[in-house]
């Protein structure tokens, strides 16, 4: 007998945090600042004093996570909608398709920005032969991208989530092809614009709502599929790798370090651990050098470059320091004494900067009761769970270079599937008494032994 899969261990937002937060910021402190200067050319900075902070941080998340899985443990919100409810599944699929006729608005906004901008198929040859050079001036001079324009793009995290939904439910003949679509222009995105996490971006949400919808409290699991589940992360790590480092050979390899004294796995695996390593070094070069800004500048960074919001919050929080229009401050003050090439900060130390010490780990408790309670959700496959946990479970995953929920390109997807559970709502709300009772008692009749 196969018993059902109530939960799969990794999916919990305590493990990404804590892994990556123990992990990566005690091998920040144990390296030796001779391999910071050798391999990633940047002193030290992380100390015994970021360590402590750092670990803290995961503590206050951790127990916050905890804290608010019990706290939402009974209750049973808006679950997946039954056969029987056609007004709720005919607005899952305009919600789909409005997903990805506006993912497409975007790519096509900024196709025609690019052309506007001079680009030529000789240019995307270029980047795709590994000419060198080419990437970096594809990237730089034509794709740049337009706040609040080539953002639409990233309705394609919503397609992805809501494909999931309506495919592991009921067939996948409707969405299989826009789905496929917006992964393949997401393939061509990372080639050319030196985007990897484009990719990282829609895969995970599809596979984490996936695993949700077809495995959550259902026999479907094999013994081998329990295996494999079981053993995700690291095959999660050793994906990560090869991606990485596939990458990283049109991207640097190819330009600047090839025919040097490392293999391209060699070469790959230490930037790959510089790239996190280097993340947490940067975050305390930052805590020691920046008095704390008394501003969400990092942790709502979006505000900042948003057309409608931008003018309002600096206004709000004057700084000269945050309000430069030309120049962000972040990449000149980093390149005054660590490594530019490497130029993520940790988006765990983030919002230390932002509120001090004790504000920024008032905001990971905070933050880890709501990553709590919408896992709650997700386990029991209720709509509001089950839409927005995967962008949450994405954002603990890019926490170690970069606060994800905080950055423009989450602000789309995480709008629309916030605001979707109210419309389901609505939508049951105004169904006929009589249907509804008919509802209740094929439900009702489907839980009987």
């Amino acid at each position: 007998m196969i018993r059902p899969t109530s939960a799969i261990w990794w999916l919990h937002p305590a493990f990404p945090f804590a892994a990556a937060g123990v992990g990566i910021s005690v091998a920040a402190h144990l390296i030796p600042e001779s391999t910071y200067r050798t391999y990633w050319r940047a002193p030290k900075f992380f100390d015994w004093s970021t360590l402590e902070v750092a670990l803290l941080c995961v503590a206050v998340f951790v127990f916050g996570s905890w804290w608010g899985t019990r706290l939402t443990a009974r209750g049973r919100g808006i679950a997946i909608p039954g056969p029987e409810e056609r007004g709720s599944w005919n607005l899952m699929a305009f919600l789909f398709r409005l997903s990805f006729w506006l993912c497409l608005s975007g790519y096509a906004l900024w196709t025609a920005l690019a052309i506007r901008r001079g680009i030529t198929w000789s240019v995307v040859m270029g980047v795709l032969t590994g000419e060198k050079g080419a990437m970096y001036d594809a990237r730089f001079t034509y794709l740049p991208t337009v706040g609040g324009i080539t953002t639409l793009t990233q309705f394609g995290i919503a397609v992805m989530i809501l494909g999931a939904i309506i495919g592991f439910s009921h067939g996948w003949r409707t969405v299989r092809f826009k789905c496929g679509a917006v992964f393949l222009i997401a393939v061509f995105r990372a080639l050319l614009n030196s985007e990897r996490f484009a990719l990282i971006e829609l895969a995970v949400p599809f596979l984490v709502t996936g695993l949700a919808v077809r495995y959550f409290d259902s026999p479907k699991a094999s013994p081998s599929v329990r295996i494999l589940l079981r053993f995700a992360p690291f095959i999660g790590v050793a994906t990560l790798f090869v991606l990485f480092t596939g990458f990283e050979y049109f991207r640097s390899w190819t330009n600047y370090y090839a025919g040097r004294d490392q293999t391209l796995v060699e070469f790959g695996a230490m930037r790959l651990l510089g790239y996190y390593v280097t993340s947490f070094n940067n975050g305390a070069y930052l805590l020691q050098r920046l008095e704390t800004l008394s501003a969400p500048y990092f942790s709502l960074h979006f505000l900042w470059g948003f057309p409608l919001t931008g003018p309002l919050i600096k206004r709000l929080f004057p700084n000269p320091l945050l309000d430069s229009s030309e120049k962000w401050f972040y990449f000149p003050f980093l390149e005054s004494e660590a490594n530019v090439e490497f130029n993520n900060a940790g988006g765990m130390l983030f919002p230390l900067l932002d509120f001090g010490v004790p504000g920024g780990l008032l905001y990971w408790l905070l933050l880890g009761l709501i990553c709590g309670a919408v896992y709650q959700m997700f386990r029991r496959k209720e709509l509001p769970g089950l839409f927005l946990y995967p962008i949450v479970y994405l954002g603990l995953l890019e926490v170690p270079l970069a606060l994800y929920w905080g950055e423009g390109r989450a602000f789309p997807s995480l709008c629309l599937m916030a605001g979707a559970p109210a419309m389901f709502s609505l939508i049951r709300g105004l169904r006929p008494r009589p249907a509804r009772a008919a509802a209740d008692f094929t439900r009702a009749a489907r839980l009987r032994p």
